[in-house]
């Protein structure tokens, strides 16, 4: 074998990491972040806030605990990172909806299609906002309010133009339909175990979840049209 051809033979062999070696990811920013929040999620919806350790997400994200300081400070500041971003999912998706209401079925529609669709994906954050609700911290209000207050101002605001039209009953105030939205879509997924010790073949599957759309749908509607 020539020098040549050994030169390249030895280049080749060692651009591969031997077998059971730790893979080398390349420096990105934005994807260390994600896999920081992906893991801060996972373990606050397994510990709460208390009981997380930040070498354990660390580990469970394949980087340096001290990234985890450049890019968040501390612990908080890493939980309120991944509050912030499943509430800003949610704060986009309803702009959208507002933006493009042009009747009351399909704002209603909308609305709970996108809270099953998110309370379906998102099931490590409801665990956290369930942690946090028994521990009485603040943290999440703080971050609810500062991003998702003027959303609801706004809803408020359009349920006020359809109430003028004559589309709704004026005697409800829109925060109440609002709060109804919530709770008939969210309390399912916030309850499951309670609702499948009452009913054992209760689920938050796809079929179940179509089925509970049509029925939060139909009876708000029925409720909310003009007396008579």
């Amino acid at each position: 074998m020539t020098r040549c051809n050994t030169v390249s033979f030895q280049m080749s062999r060692s651009s591969n990491p031997p077998p059971g070696a730790p893979i080398r990811r390349e420096r990105n920013a934005t994807e260390t972040r994600r896999r920081l929040l992906d893991a801060a999620e996972q373990e606050f919806a397994a510990k709460g806030f208390a009981g997380v350790r930040l070498r354990e997400v660390a580990q469970t994200a394949g980087v340096q605990q001290a990234l985890i300081h450049h890019y968040f400070e501390d612990k908080e500041g890493l939980y309120r990172a991944v509050l912030d971003r499943a509430v800003e999912q949610v704060t986009e998706n309803a702009w959208t909806i507002l933006g493009q209401a042009t009747s009351v079925e399909g704002l209603l529609g909308d609305f709970i299609d996108m809270l099953l669709r998110f309370c379906s994906s998102h099931g490590n954050l409801l665990a956290m906002l369930r942690m946090e609700a028994l521990s009485g911290s603040t943290i999440v209000l703080d971050v609810i309010q500062a991003q998702s207050r003027p959303v609801f101002e706004a809803a408020e605001r359009v349920l006020q133009a359809f109430q003028q039209k004559g589309q709704l009953r004026s005697d409800v105030p829109p925060s109440e339909i609002i709060v109804s939205v919530l709770a008939l879509s969210l309390f399912p997924f916030l309850e499951a175990p309670l609702l499948q010790a009452l009913w054992p073949t209760f689920r938050n599957d796809p079929e179940n979840l179509e089925a509970r759309k049509r029925t939060i749908h139909g009876m708000i509607l029925v409720g909310l049209r003009g007396k008579g």
